[in-house]
C-alpha cells in the first residue's frame, strides 16, 4: 500500500493487504512500510541518489553532516536532518545539480548493459524538458515525497501466506516475506528491483500453487453469501450523501504522510496518528458514491485506512529502532530483546498484535551481536 500520495506509486492502495488481513492471514514487518524519497519540489519526481547532493539555505552540505554510515536507502538520517534543518531555520533545502551530475557519472557501472529503447525514451524525455520545461539550475529546490510502501502479508518461501489456498506475491508480500529484513518494499531495498520480485516470487510460488489446485475441489459459495457480499461492496452507491471517500483518502494521508508521524515516532506520536485514523474508520459506513469509479475511491479509502492501522500499531509495539523503523524514544537497536518479528493478524474483529522470534539459529549468517 502506498497511500495513494506519490505519482506511478498512487494506484497501490492496499486492497490485496486487506483482502488478505480480512481473510486471516498474518502481516509482518508492517512497521518498515514508511518509505521517503527526495524529490524535485517544482514536480515532485524522485532524483535518485540526490540525498548524497544536499545543502541548506547557507550553502552547508547537510548530505556529509547527517550520512555518516551504511544505511538503507533513502538513509534514515538524511529523512531526519532534512526535516531539522527546516524546523531550525535553514531551510529550504536544494540539491547541487553539477554536483549531482558528476557523481552520478561515478556510478555509472551500475547501468552496465546497453538498454536502446531505455536510451530512446529517456532521450524522447529529456527532449521535452529541453523544450517545455524551466531552464537547467545549479540548484534545485527539494523536499521529502512520501511513498509508503507498506507491504506486509507474511508468506514462506514458497510465498504461501498463513491461510490455506491463499499465496501473495510481489509488493504485497515484499517485507512479509521477510527477504530484505527491516526494510520497505522496492525502491527502499534495491533502486527497480519491483518487478523482478513480482517475477522471481511468481515463480517460487507457481510450482505448490500447481500441486495444490490438483488436491483441492472448485470451491463452491453459497448464493446467500454472494448476495450479502454484493451488498456490502455496492452498498455506498446506495446513498445520496454522506463522508466523502476522497475527504476519507486525505484525512488518512494527513496521518501517514508527515515525517513526525512516519519517521521521527515515539508513542505518543504513533498514538496521535492511530487516533486521527479510527476516527476516519468510524466514518467509513457512511461512504456514498454517485458512480462505479466513486464506488471504486471508497473501497481505496477503507483499504488505506485499515493499512494505515496495521503499520502504526506494529510501530507502536517495536520499542526499538531498526531499518527504517526509527523511534525518537528508543533510538537503539536493541537486538537482546528485539530480534523478533511483529505480527499483526485478524481475531474475530479485532487486531491482535504479537511477536515471533527471528530463527537466527538457522541463518548461515548471523548478525554478530545476536544475545549479547
Amino acid at each position: 500500500c502506498d497511500f495513494g500520495v506519490m505519482r506511478m506509486w498512487a494506484n497501490a492502495c492496499g486492497d490485496g493487504v486487506t483482502a488478505a488481513y480480512n481473510a486471516g492471514a498474518e502481516m509482518r514487518n508492517a512497521e518498515f512500510g514508511n518509505f521517503y524519497d527526495v524529490v524535485n519540489k517544482g514536480t515532485g519526481i524522485p532524483i535518485v541518489f540526490g540525498f548524497n547532493n544536499l545543502y541548506n539555505a547557507r550553502g552547508e552540505n547537510i548530505s556529509a553532516r547527517y550520512i555518516r554510515e551504511s544505511q538503507p536507502d533513502i538513509p534514515v538520517s538524511i529523512v531526519l536532518g532534512m526535516e531539522k534543518e527546516i524546523l531550525e531555520g535553514r531551510g529550504p533545502i536544494y540539491i547541487d545539480m553539477a554536483e549531482f551530475a558528476r557523481s552520478s557519472e561515478g556510478r555509472a557501472d551500475i547501468f552496465r548493459w546497453d538498454r536502446p529503447h531505455m536510451k530512446a525514451l529517456f532521450g524522447h524525455e529529456s527532449a521535452k524538458v529541453q523544450a517545455y520545461g524551466p531552464p537547467s539550475a545549479q540548484k534545485v529546490e527539494v523536499s521529502l515525497g512520501f511513498t509508503g510502501e507498506l507491504s506486509p502479508v507474511k508468506v514462506d518461501h514458497e510465498m504461501k501466506t498463513t491461510l490455506p489456498g491463499l499465496w501473495a506475491i510481489g509488493d504485497t508480500s515484499y517485507a512479509g516475506s521477510a527477504w530484505a529484513g527491516a526494510a520497505e518494499a522496492p525502491p527502499g531495498g534495491l533502486r527497480g528491483s519491483g518487478l523482478m520480485n513480482a517475477l522471481i516470487a511468481a515463480l517460487l510460488a507457481a510450482p505448490s500453487v500447481a500441486r495444490y489446485s490438483k488436491t483441492v475441489p472448485l470451491p463452491v459459495s453459497g448464493q446467500l453469501e454472494i448476495a450479502s457480499l454484493k451488498e456490502k461492496i455496492f452498498a455506498p452507491l446506495k446513498r445520496r450523501n454522506g463522508y466523502s471517500a476522497l475527504e476519507a483518502i486525505r484525512s488518512i494521508q494527513e496521518a501517514v504522510v508527515p515525517v513526525k508521524y512516519s519517521m521521527r515516532r515515539n508513542k505518543e506520536r504513533i498514538e496521535e496518528a492511530l487516533s486521527r485514523v479510527a476516527e476516519v474508520q468510524g466514518k467509513l459506513p457512511e461512504l456514498y458514491a454517485e458512480d462505479p469509479h466513486g464506488l471504486g475511491k471508497c473501497h481505496e479509502a477503507s483499504c488505506i485506512a485499515l493499512c494505515a492501522e496495521i503499520g502504526f500499531r506494529a510501530a507502536l509495539a517495536r520499542t526499538e529502532s531498526r531499518g527504517w523503523h526509527y523511534r525518537e524514544d528508543y533510538p537503539q537497536r536493541d537486538d537482546r530483546n528485539w530480534l523478533r518479528w511483529i505480527i499483526v493478524k485478524k481475531v474475530q474483529e479485532n487486531m491482535v498484535v504479537a511477536t515471533e522470534p527471528v530463527p537466527i539459529e538457522r541463518y548461515k549468517v548471523t548478525p554478530g551481536t545476536a544475545g549479547q
